[in-house]
């Protein structure tokens, strides 16, 4: 993913965002185009200069403000969503077959390949158990995002994590797993 530009506080901004997933969205589902659209055309009052090449804010006008905190909350979700769908980008996407088990031999050979995994499940495309490899040194990341229905439970390092409908799970390796 290229190099994005962001405001004075750091946060990039919902309309460079899109331009980045117009190019990145050609094949999938435009729906975060579509609401980034709604979102960005909302009229915004603080944009109503004074008179003197100025601007005021909305209180100087006695207006409401358009977008209210609910705006501002969608903006900010929709903002997150296109990051991470951005940052999947470069991620290997680990084929799941419904309902089989992901073992720690099948992730190690993928681990071997990639950097970077991405188990992504969904209702039909669903594992009930994933094992991690025990790793050696390199810098491995695995991500797991789940939006399938039943739960499913991840190995590693001694340890189980349950992962439900919308959950995610990011670790990265560089003596063993942490979880980010």
């Amino acid at each position: 993913m290229p190099k994005l530009l962001s405001n004075k506080l750091g946060v990039i901004q919902l309309s460079v965002l899109t331009q980045e997933l117009t190019d990145a969205e050609k094949s999938a589902p435009q729906d975060r185009l579509a609401k980034a659209s709604v979102l960005m055309n909302k009229q915004y009052l603080d944009d109503i200069p004074d008179g003197d090449s100025t601007v005021k804010g909305q209180s100087d006008y006695g207006i409401d403000k358009i977008y209210d905190e609910d705006t501002w909350i969608d903006i900010e979700a929709l903002r997150h969503e296109i990051i991470d769908y951005l940052d999947e980008e470069k991620y290997y996407l680990f084929p799941i077959n419904n309902g089989e088990v992901i073992s720690d031999v099948s992730l190690r050979k993928i681990l071997n390949a990639h950097d970077q995994v991405l188990i992504k499940m969904y209702d039909g495309g669903w594992t009930p158990k994933i094992f991690l490899p025990a790793m050696n040194g390199g810098n491995k990341t695995i991500k797991i995002v789940t939006n399938a229905g039943y739960q499913t439970r991840v190995y590693y390092d001694k340890q189980e994590v349950v992962l439900n409908r919308g959950d995610a799970l990011k670790v990265t390796t560089r003596v063993k797993w942490h979880r980010v």
